[in-house]
């Protein structure tokens, strides 16, 4: 009880001091409204403005992402909780200098780099400060499975599990999977026409809650495999 009125505390602490009435952060950057969301530091009453506020700022660097090393791993997942999923989409397809795709594309990587500019076609290898196997950038690999894949844990160890696939522009299939202590949980999506068709198959010995895009009901089901349509 300390603990949870404590939180309480700093909540409204963030609120009063780094939140306008508008939504604005202050100091408005993507690592900030990342933070905020990720850490769940948004009331409920300012969600939506805080959530247009923080698309502005994707759209503002033309869904690059500005991310350093604290940002990067709140990114993909804040823009899921703050209901853009079509920002998500497009920020993590993003194939321009800074992007993930954009290490790709080079042809001078087989990993994920230190800097989002360890090459440039104007300045070749930056020198200083230049690892070009760095985990930091893959984060978001933690996001393909729990975001665009929708495998989360409702409870520790995944005893219990929540199926909720990220749906945006972009992509229209994933096949995901995840090796938990009772086995692998699996899913996969696609989106055929109108249509969104889910394949779910659930270890032993768990349980889990799925959420199909654009409905809020939860659907419990045991060990098992499973296959879900919504039209869209």
């Amino acid at each position: 009880a300390e603990y949870r009125a404590l939180e309480t505390e700093i909540k409204k602490t963030f609120v009063s001091n780094f939140i306008a009435e508008d939504g604005t952060l202050f100091k408005s950057s993507q690592t900030g409204y990342a933070l905020a969301f990720n850490l769940d530091l948004v009331p409920e009453a300012l969600h939506d403005k805080v959530a247009a506020k923080f698309k502005t700022e994707i759209e503002r660097f033309n869904y690059h992402p500005t991310v350093g090393f604290i940002g990067v791993p709140h990114l993909l997942p804040a823009l899921q909780k703050a209901g853009l999923g079509n920002e998500a989409h497009r920020l993590l397809l993003q194939k321009g200098n800074p992007s993930w795709l954009y290490m790709v594309d080079t042809g001078k990587s087989n990993t994920i780099w230190e800097r989002w500019d360890s090459w440039t076609p104007e300045k070749g290898f930056v020198k200083g400060m230049n690892s070009l196997n760095h985990v930091v950038w893959g984060s978001m690999g933690e996001f393909l499975y729990s975001g665009i894949g929708g495998i989360t844990a409702s409870t520790p160890g995944y005893k219990k599990i929540h199926i909720e696939p990220l749906i945006g522009k972009g992509i229209t299939w994933a096949k995901t999977s995840y090796s938990s202590l009772n086995g692998l949980i699996k899913t996969d999506w696609k989106l055929k026409g109108n249509k969104f068709e889910l394949k779910v198959s659930i270890p032993p010995n768990t349980t889990a809650e799925v959420v199909l895009p654009g409905t809020k009901e939860k659907k419990e089901i045991g060990s098992g495999d499973y296959f879900f349509e919504v039209s869209m």
